[in-house]
């Protein structure tokens, strides 16, 4: 590559990409939280729900305890079901900073080529002057004038 504008667009097309994807992941991280901060009440929830003292006559009467031990279960599988819903938002994270990771390789690949081509560009100017002053010298060395 060696059309620097060619290079710039490209890495403002990554930059874009790369702020997307750390947008998503800012909220897949968010909900990670909210969703733990839920599991941690529906545990809390459901130790002062077994633990409470005003549960004494439930716990006494063998129908009232089999619904406790349902309602219990039943919190379970909610809590369970959310640490699964935590995984998979883990494993989205996971893949939205690989994303990130490649696009962070490509945008240090476009400033490779950029310094590439700015270097091919100086060089290339200071040819360009090189050769304007041995002209000049030339001019006037064939005129006969002496070169300062």
């Amino acid at each position: 590559m060696k059309d620097l504008n060619q290079i710039q667009l490209i890495q403002t097309a990554l930059t874009k990409e790369k702020e997307k994807h750390l947008h998503e992941l800012a909220i897949v991280v968010k909900n990670i939280e909210k969703k733990m901060l839920t599991i941690s009440r529906m545990v809390v929830y459901q130790n002062e729900y077994v633990n409470a003292d005003n549960l004494q006559l439930s716990k006494s009467i063998p129908s009232l305890t089999k619904n406790l031990y349902a309602f219990s279960e039943k919190i379970t599988d909610l809590i369970q079901q959310a640490e699964c819903e935590v995984l998979n938002m883990q494993k989205t994270k996971e893949t939205i900073l690989q994303s990130i990771e490649k696009v962070d390789n490509k945008i240090k690949l476009m400033n490779v080529f950029e310094e590439k081509a700015k270097r091919e560009v100086f060089l290339k100017t200071e040819r360009q002057e090189q050769t304007i002053a041995d002209d000049l010298a030339s001019l006037k060395y064939a005129k006969g004038e002496k070169y300062e």
